[in-house]
């Protein structure tokens, strides 16, 4: 399902960077079965994090919907949008097992064999924003998601994905004015 109804109403999405993943571990791409790593099912029960009055969204990775209820949080409405960026046929591959080439490229814009570049996870990012209905939302997403939906806010270029980390749990908020114009929150969930 997507979230995309042309509302220009205000609205706010407190993006959560998904629990520690056995992926992540390994320094590797997301893997089709990936899963929550033991440490991150740990950091869900540390967590205070709580979803007040902010409707629950997921992306529709396993590791994200698995962190929500590792929260205890309700089952969340899946948004396909909020997937992470397509690794196309680097899913799973350790990231030492690129060649100096390879990481170049797709440090510098270009896509995975098969997979999405930044500036369309940023395009993408951007439509579930301008588009989602009026309201507070709570998302939990890849690492790589609540990066992009930092970088729209901020009107910065894709390439500065690159100089931020997204710790596991962190949570950034974006809001849109009824105008349209997108602030960056930081705050606590």
């Amino acid at each position: 399902m997507s979230v995309v109804d042309g509302s220009a109403a205000r609205a706010e999405i407190v993006f959560v960077v998904q629990a520690t993943t056995a992926s992540q571990l390994r320094a590797a791409f997301p893997a089709s079965d990936d899963e929550l790593a033991a440490s991150g099912l740990q950091l869900c029960r540390r967590s205070s994090l709580h979803p007040g009055r902010h409707e629950v969204l997921s992306a529709p990775e396993s590791t994200c919907v698995q962190t929500v209820a590792a929260l205890g949080w309700s089952a969340p409405r899946i948004v396909t949008d909020l997937r992470d960026g397509g690794a196309g046929e680097w899913r799973g591959r350790d990231l030492a097992s690129l060649s100096p080439d390879e990481l170049q490229r797709w440090r510098s814009g270009e896509a995975p064999p098969g997979g999405e570049s930044v500036d369309d996870l940023c395009g993408r990012i951007r439509r579930v924003i301008a588009g989602i209905g009026g309201g507070r939302y709570v998302a939990v997403v890849p690492q790589g998601v609540a990066r992009a939906a930092v970088l729209v806010a901020l009107g910065l270029p894709a390439s500065s994905i690159w100089r931020m980390d997204a710790e596991p749990l962190a949570a950034v908020a974006v809001a849109r004015r009824s105008d349209g114009e997108l602030r960056l929150r930081l705050r606590t969930v």
